[in-house]
């Protein structure tokens, strides 16, 4: 039996309400869900695109693959871990790959054109000239010398029979090298080596001296900003220097003075310094005679890179392509017995790892990179 029931319009009306309401509530439940799965889709797609970029930082290879690249990324690990190095990131470790990878292919070039000279991988391969540049100083003004100090060139006598090769290192008289750091301070080691070795070969005491006390106490320099060598010569006559262990280097500057006002400490004072004439024959006597001297000259990038032979700078690289200069000491000279080609012993403030246990070999009676403009010498 059927029964049929008969609904007012109202009635129905009210139905048909109540099943659009529902059709509008599902269609939203639908889509709200659909943009839950898109947003989920989205963060999954973020997830691997973040895992993908870390990888490929870690998988990195130059977009043309050159043959030397596994070869540079082993010396990169040798160099990251001889060096300590820690950087904050996968992408900063990749920035200073490509860095590195680069400056290892640029002084390989250089050393193809000068087969005698030896480069290789420093402390510095992973840093950019502008960062390289940060312990350099300002280029040298002879002006600011020339009328304060007079030159010792007058009445100059050359030492007769003077031998082809000298070296205070060899004989002991100079200190351990050092390394200034990322301080701009090398005008300071520069002077506290040549006094350092005056005092050795004056009464046979090799002492370690502060530069750390110059670079927070002369107020005529910059600290960790440059310094001219003379005003530094000045200082020491002055004030005198104190051992390196009493005023460690912090390869910072400090803005107040921690010497002690009482000069019976211990103190090494200079009695005068002078202003050398530009001829290397002259200087050559001096350090053969008196001991090293301080010299400053322009830098070019391949320095950085030295490990051994005689460093001969190109002469526009010394001018157009100079990076600053930086200010070393003369410890001895000689002549390369296969070569006859003449050279400075240098000793610099890079640590003991950079060149030759941190010296080097410059060439000699070519002004290279204006050495011989300004050579100062203590004199105790």
């Amino acid at each position: 039996m059927t029964i049929v029931t008969n609904l007012n319009p109202n009635e129905k009306l009210l139905n048909e309400n109540e099943n659009s309401e529902l059709q509008r509530k599902t269609w939203k439940q639908r889509v709200n869900g659909i943009l839950i799965l898109l947003q989920i889709a989205l963060i999954g797609l973020m997830i691997i695109l973040v895992v993908f970029n870390v990888y490929s930082e870690f998988t990195y290879q130059p977009e043309t693959v050159s043959p030397d690249v596994v070869r540079i990324k082993g010396l990169f690990n040798e160099f990251v871990q001889k060096y300590g190095k820690k950087y904050d990131s996968p992408r900063e470790k990749l920035r200073r790959f490509n860095i590195f990878y680069s400056n290892v292919l640029s002084y390989e070039e250089e050393e193809r054109k000068n087969p005698e000279l030896d480069l290789d991988v420093t402390e510095f391969a992973d840093r950019t000239d502008e960062e390289l540049k940060m312990i350099l100083l300002a280029y040298e003004n002879d002006s600011i010398l020339e009328g304060t100090y007079p030159r010792k060139s007058e009445n100059y006598q050359p030492i007769p029979n003077r031998p082809e090769n000298h070296n205070w290192n060899e004989q002991g008289k100079v200190t351990a090298v050092k390394n200034q750091q990322q301080c701009g301070s090398c005008w300071a080691f520069a002077t506290v080596a040549a006094v350092e070795s005056g005092l050795a070969i004056k009464n046979g005491t090799l002492l370690s001296l502060s530069e750390q006390e110059m670079v927070d106490c002369d107020r005529s320099n910059n600290g960790c900003h440059g310094g001219v060598r003379a005003y530094a010569m000045r200082f020491v006559q002055k004030n005198g220097l104190v051992p390196e262990q009493t005023y460690p280097y912090t390869a910072e500057e400090d803005a107040q003075c921690h010497l002690k006002k009482d000069k019976n400490d211990s103190r090494i004072f200079i009695n005068n310094y002078e202003l050398l004439g530009k001829s290397e024959d002259q200087i050559a006597d001096w350090v053969y005679s008196k001991g090293p001297v301080t010299f400053g000259m322009n830098v070019t990038r391949f320095l950085y890179y030295y490990r051994n032979g005689i460093f001969t700078p190109d002469p526009k690289d010394c001018t157009q392509n100079s990076l600053g200069s930086h200010a070393m000491t003369l410890v001895g000279y000689g002549k390369d017995a296969n070569t006859g080609n003449l050279f400075w012993v240098v000793k610099n403030s890079w640590g003991q790892y950079w060149g030759e246990n941190g010296f080097f070999k410059l060439a000699r009676n070519v002004n290279a990179c204006g050495m011989a403009n300004n050579v100062v010498a203590a004199i105790l």
